[in-house]
């Protein structure tokens, strides 16, 4: 569990949510929607009570950080 208290940046699974997803993405050459399911899991493990939307759009925000259009 993290104990960000409303930081999501602090939040102590992040770095392995995105290690997950970039290392598949970029060692593995896995397709995105594959390595971004996988990243949900690892979130999801450290976050079995979130809501699985809310959980999603986190996932997503940090993967996608700076590169929003």
């Amino acid at each position: 569990m993290c104990d960000f208290k409303g930081d999501i940046k602090s939040c102590k699974c992040r770095n392995a949510v995105l290690k997950a997803y970039f290392g598949l993405r970029e060692e593995h050459e896995i397709p995105h929607e594959f390595a971004l399911e996988a990243a949900y899991i690892v979130y999801q493990h450290h976050h079995p009570d979130d809501n699985k939307d809310m959980a999603r759009l986190k996932v997503e925000s940090w993967v996608h950080a700076g590169h929003l259009h």
